[in-house]
């Protein structure tokens, strides 16, 4: 049981590297997904069990504590299929006393925040949706664009 697991997330690993955001932004019908303009995700601080909300538009670096996120691509199965997001992104660390370092970049998918996750010891982030249009926003808990 767990090596047929095993071998199911290296053969989807394999599949996802084999396609990159490039080929990814050009499909069209492959997967059957219909693309976004902005991705949500959750975003914990473990530090202080907190949860924000993080509204990411593509390409527009947004901020979430010591994190710049960037989307680069976006999709929403079909609503005839079962809720599923997936987003291509980037993320990078930056610090006071080090230079920016980019600690993730890859994809991520709503139905599997495990499969490949960001590894932080400070946070952790996961995408809910992607929608064509960024929700109202809250005060409560929002990351702030980059800039």
């Amino acid at each position: 049981m767990i090596r047929m697991r095993s071998l199911a997330t290296v053969a989807l690993g394999a599949l996802l590297l084999a396609s990159g955001p490039a080929a990814a932004q050009q499909q069209t019908g492959g997967t059957g997904g219909i693309p976004g303009k902005v991705a949500i995700f959750n975003g914990l601080n473990k530090v202080t069990a907190r949860i924000s909300r993080i509204v990411a538009p593509i390409d527009q670096p947004v901020e979430f504590g010591s994190l710049v996120i960037t989307v680069r691509y976006c999709e929403s199965a079909p609503p005839e299929q079962a809720p599923e997001a997936r987003v291509f992104l980037e993320v990078q660390q930056t610090t006071a006393s080090a230079p920016t370092e980019r600690i993730f970049d890859g994809w991520m998918f709503a139905s599997s925040p495990g499969l490949n996750a960001l590894d932080n010891p400070i946070y952790d982030i996961w995408p809910i949706s992607c929608v064509d249009k960024a929700p109202e926003p809250s005060d409560e808990g929002a990351a702030k664009p980059a800039g």
